[in-house]
């Protein structure tokens, strides 16, 4: 079900609307902007609405404390899953919006572990392409653990190169031998455990 809000503009929209379209469809999952969960989520809660939604996915934009906890106030019987990624690969990593609040907020925002069909790094931050040479490897340019630098990453779901822009590829992608590394341009960390934020 194609809900009726422009995706342009996200916040354009009747939440009256939304409302009877998940009734009428019985919609049990939905996927949007944190931009249009706060909004709906808003409305729902004001007018005491409870919904069938059994999952909810948000990606697209951070998603800060208040924001969630409005969503998960708003659709308390619902999963709903933070998933991280970008045009050229995604999911990245993914988190229940519950267990995104158990980390502390000063050090960014969690977006999860990541899927098992890729690998993520942080590299130390980079202007310009990274070409590596025969001999030179991704780490040299790796972070250490737990410390920031841009998220990258590989697998077989991220698009390898750009169609007719070799420059952009240049610059965005990382080759190694017959990896493909994909630079987010994301500033982030990793702890330990694995966990991005």
């Amino acid at each position: 079900v194609l809900p009726l809000v422009s995706p342009t503009k996200p916040t354009a929209f009747s939440p009256p609307m939304i409302v009877r379209q998940l009734l009428h469809h019985k919609v049990t999952s939905i996927l949007g902007s944190p931009a249009f969960f706060e909004k709906l989520a808003a409305y729902v809660l004001e007018k005491g609405i409870i919904l069938p939604v059994q999952r909810n996915g948000i990606g697209g934009a951070p998603i800060f404390r208040d924001v969630a906890q409005k969503l998960i106030d708003a659709f308390p019987s619902s999963h709903i899953e933070v998933v991280y990624g970008c045009t050229e690969v995604l999911p990245i990593s993914g988190i229940s919006l519950k267990d995104s609040l158990r980390f502390d907020p000063d050090h960014g925002l969690p977006v999860g572990k990541k899927v098992p069909e890729i690998d993520v790094e942080i590299i130390r931050a980079h202007d310009g392409p990274i070409v590596l040479n025969a001999g030179r490897g991704l780490d040299e340019y790796l972070a250490p653990r737990g410390e920031a630098g841009e998220i990258v990453v590989k697998g077989p779901h991220v698009l390898p190169h750009y169609l007719g822009s070799p420059e952009i590829s240049r610059l965005n992608k990382i080759v190694n031998g017959t990896e493909i590394w994909h630079r987010t341009g994301d500033a982030g960390w990793m702890d330990q455990e694995g966990n991005i934020f």
